[in-house]
């Protein structure tokens, strides 16, 4: 080696970065909390598992969770209630605190987006030259108030005798509905080539529902809507059941902008900008530590 390079100079730099960072972190956690608020474990979708910042990076880095995450992007609903796989990581993850005398205080279940998303959407869907052009009252009530529910009972139930096997006692969990999503035609990155997206655009065109003016955004938004808002409903009436009493839903609907000034809070069609991630983190924090 010919010494090109100031091996000791480097390594201080590497240092300096080091303390900076970290000092930033603090920072950034003091201004909400002193005290970290416990173990969180995490099962999920995008919104938990997303390149760059997502709500667990937010609740980790800004609030002092201590998280542990089986969360993937893509994930729907019934692979999270019944893949074996999925299920058995779950396990995994409850076993591996027990392991550790660690007991979780909070469990995050996000899901349910990517059941609405793709060409699933299209089935919900009634072409725009029909009677009732728009949502599909049949399909979509038979979806979200049938086979939705049953998987999230299957899911609530699985997590609970988890817990109670374990810990001799449920753990608080949260369940969440998203907030209403713009089908602008944005995928991850811009969506070209082979990148994924857009998951909801396609097959509002394919009914002929809407455009990508702004009147035509704003129908496929308001369609959109209504979907999010079926969803919710049935979540409010969920965690109402009988056995739901350490299940708490954060509503999240009005937690980030629509249509037109909406960008600053959705990087896409279904995932939210840094800053808005860390606006459902404040939300979902919220519930997770019971505070509202």
């Amino acid at each position: 080696m010919n010494g090109r390079v100031d091996v000791s100079a480097e390594l201080e730099r590497g240092a300096q970065r080091a303390t900076k960072m970290l000092e930033e972190r603090r920072r950034h956690r003091q201004l909400h909390q002193d005290k970290p608020p416990g173990v969180l474990v995490a099962e999920g979708d995008s919104w938990l598992s997303y390149p760059g910042t997502d709500v667990l990076d937010v609740l980790k880095d800004g609030y002092g969770w201590h998280v542990h995450s089986v969360a993937d992007a893509g994930d729907n609903l019934e692979s999270m209630a019944y893949d074996a796989s999925q299920l058995r990581a779950v396990i995994s993850t409850f076993l591996d605190l027990k392991r550790l005398d660690e007991t979780p205080n909070a469990l995050l279940l996000s899901g349910g987006g990517n059941d609405f998303a793709g060409a699933e959407l299209a089935m919900l869907l009634d072409h725009r030259e029909t009677d009732h052009g728009g949502i599909n009252d049949v399909i979509t009530t038979e979806l979200v108030e049938g086979r939705m529910v049953e998987a999230w009972c299957n899911l609530l139930g699985f997590t609970r005798q988890v817990a109670i096997e374990l810990f001799e006692k449920p753990v608080r969990t949260v369940i969440h509905g998203y907030a209403y999503p713009v089908p602008d035609g944005r995928g991850f990155a811009g969506g070209y080539g082979l990148l994924p997206g857009p998951w909801l655009a396609p097959s509002y065109a394919r009914k002929g529902i809407g455009g990508r003016s702004e009147e035509g955004l704003q129908k496929r938004f308001e369609v959109t809507k209504e979907l999010l808002d079926r969803y919710n409903v049935m979540l409010a009436w969920l965690v109402d059941q009988p056995g739901m009493g350490h299940v708490a839903y954060a509503d999240l609907r009005e937690t980030l902008s629509g249509p037109p000034d909406y960008e600053s809070d959705w990087a896409n069609e279904l995932h939210p900008t840094p800053h808005g991630f860390t606006e459902v983190a404040r939300v979902l924090h919220k519930k997770l530590t019971g505070a509202e």
